[in-house]
């Protein structure tokens, strides 16, 4: 097997570029492209990454590749352009679906479905919506798991070492500690569809915190692509409410955040995945939404959605709690990874 062919690895979004970042470090003779928001990820995952604007720079050199491997961009057309430049010379594609939602992001504004010639994915769930979703699907779907979940899995702390953490950062001057863990949602075609966006959802979790009568922090995480200066704006709006601490997160350490706190909430995010691994109660606030959020683990009732305020008290106060995902579908994910890579390469024409 020659593993000397060269590797394009390339992501738009923080999720594709987060998944591809587990698996970059294995392979030497490769060269990492990223656009908009990945080439933060890419950096802090200490991964050379070359920030482009146009794909032109990559197409004018793709044919001295062997592979092309990339995340899959929901509401961007770059993975699409280059699983189509590569399919036209005979380079072989690889994408990493890096959700359990949005199963139509195949498809290409312009030139209609497009697909690459494989596609890593979670879990058989994953592999089912997308196949359910797309029937004309030519690509090769391969459960291999998840690099950035297998992390979440596998992490964990001495009681000592969890105990100083919490008393640096004064957990243990609150009755309780939460972090909402938000989508970017407001103005994107998929807040028509919720009918809600993170930030109200968010003033109903804070209204939800205020019956408590506890004293209570709530941690606000926004995602890659919010701007921070627009949140804080939010949060300020939000301050002075009894009993209760609102503070923008702006740490790398997300790990430890999460493996800190009592419990989670978001919207149909990885991170509440990401928290259900590390053993917290973890909820997407539904209260009002127009429909049951569209992620699978949500319509399997791996992670509970509220839809009133009372769910939502209830949940809080540990009354409801949803944590029934195997673990070890994660489990060995690396490992999975390179070697389906490996094994691509070496049908791979030198």
């Amino acid at each position: 097997m020659s593993l000397d062919k060269k590797i394009l690895f390339f992501a738009r979004d923080p999720g594709g570029a987060s998944q591809l970042s587990g698996i970059i470090h294995e392979y030497s003779n490769c060269e990492v492209y990223a656009k908009d928001f990945a080439y933060n990820i890419f950096i802090n995952n200490k991964i050379k990454a070359i920030n482009i604007t146009s794909l032109d720079i990559i197409k004018e050199k793709l044919d001295s590749f062997s592979l092309v491997v990339t995340g899959t961009s929901y509401a961007d057309d770059s993975e699409k352009e280059l699983w189509k430049t590569a399919k036209e010379i005979g380079i072989p594609t690889v994408a990493y679906f890096d959700h359990w939602m949005n199963f139509n992001r195949f498809n290409h504004k312009r030139f209609g479905q497009i697909y690459p010639d494989y596609i890593f994915v979670f879990d058989k769930l994953v592999e089912h919506g997308i196949i359910e979703s797309n029937p004309d699907c030519s690509s090769k779907v391969l459960s291999v798991g998840s690099t950035v979940l297998e992390k979440f899995v596998t992490y964990s702390l001495s009681n000592e070492a969890q105990i100083d953490y919490k008393k640096e950062n004064g957990f243990f001057d609150y009755d309780l500690n939460i972090v909402y863990a938000a989508e970017k949602i407001k103005g994107f075609a998929i807040e028509d569809e919720y009918g809600v966006n993170e930030f109200s959802q968010f003033e109903k979790l804070i209204d939800a915190c205020l019956v408590l009568g506890k004293k209570i922090r709530v941690f606000f995480r926004p995602h890659p692509k919010h701007n921070v200066k627009e949140v804080e704006f939010f949060l300020d709006y939000l301050q002075n409410r009894k009993n209760i601490h609102i503070e923008l997160d702006k740490s790398h350490d997300k790990i430890s955040l999460l493996y800190a706190c009592d419990v989670v909430f978001g919207i149909n995010t990885m991170v509440l995945i990401e928290a259900m691994l590390l053993g917290k109660r973890v909820c997407s606030i539904g209260n009002d939404i127009k429909s049951v959020g569209s992620m699978l683990l949500l319509q399997n009732e791996v992670i509970y959605q509220s839809r009133t305020e009372n769910e939502l008290l209830a949940f809080i106060n540990g009354i409801i709690s949803i944590n029934k995902y195997d673990k070890n579908t994660f489990i060995g994910t690396h490992t999975r990874c390179i070697n389906s890579l490996n094994d691509i390469l070496t049908i791979v024409k030198d």
